[in-house]
């Protein structure tokens, strides 16, 4: 039975795959669903989707992972022919439900890319915490190992992860690299942050902030001389940082604005766009840590965050969508639905 289950799943990750779809959803009672282009999508033609199918699949791609499943999980499943597929399945009303993610195969090597050069200058910083945000499925995470297999190929340090599930696995090549998944190599990101605090490691990437507890590990663990590279999920840098300190009391606050200023390392807000012609294409926010910028947390100036990134000194997500209009690479009603200021957009674009 598992070899017919695993040749049903592989054809349908090869229909999914050829419809340049980035993930299939599986619920009981419903036609497959695909995300193409961020847009969902039924797949009206094939079967209703069975009880009995739902129920299969979820026992034989848990087969090693039952004791973890507790009516929810995410883990990566590598599927031959096809390759690494972030698993979750959940229990929603009609019983379980199953999502897959296809990840990228290959690593994205920076120095290929069209990335905006003050990106890849984040990789030399030697300590600070790098937060690269976005929604979901906006290429966060593929952002971050692009970033860390960069500094792998290109200085000697010693690097670690935290991560929830691994869903790119590095080979040590000029800096050696050792990965740790929570809930299997480590109980939690608390107890793996103490773990790396006892430790001299250069670089760390964290898949996760979860409480105030992580951040201020974070900040301890910075302060300490690492460069840190954390995924979250804000839309804005400005969100993200207002976010993180109301995590914390008003009397704590200034407290806390000044460990954030000092271990700023930057922010990169990722979005996926759709492009023309098919597929979709990144657009960034990129913070620098420059002093105004670090002043301006500090201080709780937050609307001078705004001004700043409308300067030469950061990359505001309206200016690169902008570019992105101006070159051909999308069209102008999808930059304005990414628009952080459609206003500010409307003027880039009339000059």
């Amino acid at each position: 039975m598992s070899v017919e289950l695993e040749l049903k799943l592989r054809n349908l990750c090869l229909e999914a795959l050829e419809k340049e779809a980035s993930e299939i959803y599986l619920l009981i009672g419903a036609n497959p669903f695909l995300r193409i282009n961020g847009k969902i999508v039924s797949l009206s033609n094939s079967e209703i989707i069975s009880q009995s199918f739902v129920l299969e699949l979820k026992d034989f791609l848990l087969q090693e992972k039952k004791e973890e499943y507790k009516n929810q999980i995410i883990f990566v499943y590598n599927l031959e022919k096809i390759g690494n597929i972030e698993i979750t399945i959940i229990q929603e009303k009609n019983g379980p439900a199953i999502f897959l993610k296809f990840l990228d195969k290959e690593i994205e090597d920076l120095s290929k890319t069209d990335l905006p050069q003050m990106v890849i200058n984040f990789t030399n910083l030697k300590q600070g915490i790098i937060f690269v945000t976005g929604p979901k499925d906006s290429g966060k995470a593929t952002l971050v190992a692009s970033l860390i297999d960069y500094i792998n190929k290109h200085q000697s340090k010693f690097i670690s992860t935290l991560e929830k599930p691994i869903k790119y696995k590095f080979k040590s090549q000029k800096s050696l690299i050792e990965q740790r998944e929570v809930g299997k190599d480590v109980s939690s990101f608390h107890e793996g942050l103490q773990y790396v605090k006892k430790r001299n490691i250069d670089v760390l990437m964290i898949s996760e902030i979860e409480d105030k507890e992580c951040l201020n590990e974070l900040f301890s663990i910075a302060e300490r001389g690492t460069l840190i590279f954390a995924i979250t999920y804000f839309d804005t840098s400005i969100n993200l940082i207002r976010h993180f300190l109301h995590f914390y009391s008003k009397e704590e606050e200034e407290r806390v604005r000044y460990f954030f200023a000092k271990s700023f390392g930057g922010t990169i807000c990722v979005r996926l766009i759709p492009r023309i012609g098919g597929g979709r294409i990144r657009a960034l926010e990129v913070l620098p840590p420059t002093t105004a910028v670090k002043t301006s947390i500090e201080a709780g100036k937050f609307y001078q965050l705004t001004t700043i990134l409308q300067s030469e000194e950061a990359i505001s997500l309206d200016r690169y969508l902008a570019d992105l209009v101006t070159s051909g690479e999308i069209l102008p009603e999808e930059g304005m639905k990414a628009a952080i200021d459609q206003d500010i957009l409307r003027n880039l674009l009339a000059r």
